[in-house]
């Protein structure tokens, strides 16, 4: 029997060495979540959101011919601009109109400001008047 009694110590000191094992882990994790470096991530989206989703347009004058710009924004970024109601006669009297516009669409999707575009010179005049447009647009899909 006292063998019986050894093996039981014995059993005691492993238990309890384990349990004091475990509660260490635990308090190193603990104070791992305490005082690690913080994500807020609702703070980041806030901060990050610049404009109210949606879709947003203004019309714009050429030769008599009405064009309704258009554009698609995300709370952070733009997502697309189109003119929506073009006509062939529109693009065979102004044939720039088209390129220039793909032009300023690369720009902005690629997050380019929109006071930071490159104009390319062969299209100055034509990506001037739809930047005028698009910054009323965007002015009205910026949040207040």
């Amino acid at each position: 029997m006292a063998k019986t009694k050894i093996i039981i110590i014995q059993m005691k000191e492993i238990v309890s060495t384990a349990v004091l094992v475990i509660l260490g882990i635990l308090l190193i994790v603990l104070l791992v979540f305490i005082f690690g470096p913080k994500k807020d991530k609702s703070g980041e989206t806030a901060s990050a959101a610049i404009y109210n989703a949606g879709t947003y347009s203004a019309q714009i004058s050429l030769n008599n011919t009405a064009l309704n710009l258009e554009v698609t924004v995300d709370p952070d970024r733009v997502k697309s601009v189109d003119l929506v109601n073009i006509d062939e006669s529109v693009t065979t009297m102004f044939p720039l109109l088209m390129p220039s516009l793909n032009d300023i669409e690369t720009q902005l999707v690629n997050q380019v400001s929109i006071d930071d575009i490159v104009l390319s010179e062969d299209s100055r005049y034509t990506q001037m008047l739809l930047i005028e447009s698009l910054k009323t647009i965007l002015e009205k899909a910026r949040i207040k």
